[in-house]
């Protein structure tokens, strides 16, 4: 009924032929020291064992057939391979710790929602027929949506063959013929991470060409990437709890369609009512092909059992089958698991440079029974550049780094770091990009190091690793990638110690320090509500028709105000009704009076002296007679221009209050303060000018201790939210709840970098 692959069944012979010399693995029961201070590797994925086993009792089937002269019958291949990591454990931790797997705070799930309508975020299903290349289809599908909904190109098609044929030929079952190599959404997005999506015009699907098993496979052109994966997490290995349900729900409805991979026949779809085709299977067998999801509907009845609830799945065998191209994945009754979620992507960087040293990317994990080790890397600077993210996978949840950066190559004199971050990465394990608060300039041919150390609560491989496997034996590199257990501890050579390579790498931008956009918001249009926009350098991007993108500075506007050294402001100066821009330096404000885009002198716009270099800007309509008046911030004390006069008269004529701390950061809405330190608001919503508690007052969880906070009216029906901006990617409070309840009923962007 529907596309099987059957031309990989003579392939599956020839494979599973070289795969017969190949001992599978067994599964240790318990971690086992293999190396200096106990350093230990975690087992293998056991459906990846469970996998390797399949394809040497095929060998066996086959060559029992041959001998007598009998017939076989092999499944079909779809082309989907599990990952050599084992996940499974974040199911447990979510036990365990009633861990909060949501993306970044508990709401009300809907019962059913769709990224395929009412707005429309999926692009149309295509046909791998008759390669086993499901997993290319899945992944490719999920990066054109993520990239949609994210505010960039709408509707792009990506391509399939230039996914499989740049993905790391390390494994045996790719190094024959990629249009039966098998994969994951691990080695897909890997892949995209390091060259990114590709346009299909320009490396179109074609499967004659792809590889014959004969002829070398299809080389990976020299097409220009479109988009790259910066942040992949698997949110879930199963669907049978209601936890990991939620959290699946969470990921489709906050970033869009996830990949999963289920076990499919054919003999297990059914079209007995008004949904259409759906897919019910109780049985044992492994996964053995990935989709992706595109929303849910808890209504959908099970064909037995009396159960109901499905995820909406889009496949790749062309539209002609199911419900064009469609079908209902019933909850719990597929074998699924490895649900990828595809958090962030950014359009190419053709300055940008990815230094890695794990080329077949993310195979295991080691440590040292604990739940916290380090990692290093050195790398050599080609060209001159600025480093400006750190990146790595982890296989544990809310993981806790430190990291350090040196200016040398030589990991026994590192001597002082010219950098040091710490902080936590998401609820998910997966792969992370750091941004740097300060880069670091690297002159060409500069070796550096970068160290990190990883702890990961409940899980005691912390560090991620590139090694042999069955199958596949990528090239280690020796003297430049390395392991400890503590601070105090020597760094060993992984390379030459254990034939691995730890997956750290880091992002240098070349062209000086890469600086990243300020995030600035105000009613540009004077149509009511708030606008976002960025502001770098002295050049304000403002989004002036309200889409949040970038349309070019005919659509939007663009104006050069200020300088590098500069903060922007934003306020109603003229008490217009419209925002105008500004820039502060040192306790000196240059403000657009005129509202032009320029600076036209003092007296035709406004310079005034307020406050001193150690002190933060801030706007806000103090005195609630219309316009907006200036202020500043230090140390947790506000100094408010109450009587508009740019100048300060003392606490009685203009105000002055003490709301936070030094390390938070002041916000205004309106007439009223507040201060945010690491994703938590503290809002005094009686305006007094004092915090009175949660319940007087507002206290908000809403971003992450990475992110900018914003505020403006989103919704354009008066007062003000909140919102946090990171790398140009905006999460605004539309509903004004104080939690994020996901792209739809909030609002998500990108616009700035």
């Amino acid at each position: 009924m529907w596309s099987k692959n059957k031309r990989g069944l003579l392939f599956l012979l020839l494979l599973v032929l070289s795969l017969s010399v190949i001992a599978v693995p067994a599964i240790p029961s318990a971690l086992s020291a293999d190396g200096p201070e106990g350093h230990q590797t975690a087992p293998l994925n056991p459906a990846f064992v469970e996998y390797l086993q399949l394809q040497q009792n095929a060998v066996k089937a086959q060559q029992v057939a041959m001998q007598t002269g009998t017939a076989v019958t092999l499944e079909p291949d779809y082309g989907y391979i599990p990952p050599t990591v084992d996940l499974s454990h974040i199911e447990s931790l979510r036990k365990q710790s009633n861990l909060d797997m949501q993306a970044d705070g508990v709401y009300a799930l809907p019962s059913s929602f769709s990224w395929t309508s009412p707005t429309n975020r999926v692009t149309p299903v295509k046909n791998q027929n008759p390669c086993g290349t499901c997993w290319t289809f899945g992944n490719t599908s999920v990066m054109e949506s993520r990239v949609w909904i994210s505010g960039g190109a709408s509707n792009q098609d990506y391509s399939e063959q230039a996914l499989n044929c740049c993905t790391d030929p390390c494994w045996t079952t790719l190094a024959a013929n990629r249009c039966y190599a098998g994969g994951n959404d691990k080695k897909a997005q890997d892949t995209f991470i390091k060259k990114g999506a590709r346009l299909e015009t320009c490396q179109p699907y074609n499967t004659s060409t792809i590889g014959d098993g004969i002829t070398p496979p299809q080389a990976c052109l020299t097409c220009t990437p479109a988009y790259m994966t910066t942040n992949f997490v698997t949110v879930a290995t199963t669907d049978t709890t209601e936890a990991a349900k939620d959290a699946i729900k969470t990921a489709i409805q906050t970033y869009g369609p996830v990949t999963v991979a289920y076990y499919t026949n054919n003999a297990y779809y059914s079209s007995v009512d008004g949904y259409g085709y759906k897919y019910y299977y109780t049985g044992s067998s492994g996964a053995n092909h990935l989709v992706n999801i595109v929303g849910w509907n808890d209504a959908v009845p099970h064909p037995a059992d009396g159960g109901t609830g499905a995820w909406l799945v889009k496949n790749s065998w062309g539209s002609g089958v199911l419900n064009s191209g469609y079908f209902w994945m019933c909850y719990g009754k597929a074998m699924a698991g490895e649900f990828g979620s595809l958090r962030a992507v950014k359009a190419y960087n053709s300055a940008e440079k990815l230094y890695y040293l794990d080329e077949a990317g993310w195979i295991g994990n080691t440590g040292w029974g604990d739940t916290s080790a380090w990692m290093a890397n050195i790398f050599t600077a080609s060209p001159a550049g600025s480093l400006t993210h750190v990146d790595f996978y982890t296989g544990g949840v809310s993981t806790q780094y430190e990291i350090r950066v040196y200016k040398s190559g030589t990991i026994t004199a590192l001597g002082t770091a010219v950098a040091t971050q710490t902080g936590t990465c998401g609820n998910a394990p997966g792969y992370y990009s750091i941004p740097l608060s300060t880069p670091v300039a690297l002159s060409n041919g500069q070796a550096f190091t970068v160290a990190v150390k990883v702890t990961t609560p409940g899980y005691t491989t912390p560090i991620p690793i590139e090694s042999a496997i069955p199958g596949c034996s990528p090239a280690i590199q020796t003297g430049r990638s390395y392991e400890k257990h503590l601070e105090g501890n020597s760094w060993t050579d992984a390379g030459a110690t254990w034939s691995e390579n730890v997956c750290l790498r880091a992002r240098v931008t070349s062209g000086g320090t890469t600086t990243h956009m300020t995030p600035v918001s105000g009613n540009w249009n004077g149509t009511g509500g708030t606008e976002i926009g960025a502001y770098l350098n002295g050049t304000w991007y403002l989004d002036y028709n309200g889409n949040g993108a970038w349309n070019g500075a005919v659509t939007d506007r663009q104006y050069s105000y200020g300088t590098t050294s500069m903060t922007p402001v934003t306020g109603d100066w003229n008490g217009d009704g419209r925002t105008e821009i500004g820039a502060y330096y040192n306790g000196t404000w240059y403000l657009d009076y005129n509202g032009n885009g320029a600076w036209n002198g003092a007296v035709t716009d406004r310079q005034y002296s307020f406050g001193t270099a150690s002190m933060t800007p801030v706007t806000g309509n103090w005195n609630g007679v219309g316009g907006t008046e200036i202020g500043a911030y230090y140390n947790g004390t506000w100094y408010l221009d109450y009587n508009g006069n740019g100048a300060w008269n003392g606490a009685v004529t203009d105000r002055q209050y003490s709301f936070g701390t030094a390390s938070m950061t002041p916000v205004t809405g309106g007439s009223a303060i507040g201060a945010y330190y690491n994703g938590t608001w503290y809002l005094d919503y009686n305006g007094n000018g004092h915090w009175d508690g949660p319940v007087t007052d507002r206290q908000y969880s809403f971003g992450t201790a990475s992110m900018t906070p914003v505020t403006g009216n989103w919704d354009g029906v008066g007062g003000t939210e909140i919102g946090a901006y990171c790398n140009g990617t905006w999460y605004l409070d539309y509903n004004g709840s104080g939690a994020w309840n996901g792209a739809v009923t909030d609002r998500l962007y990108s616009f700035g970098n």
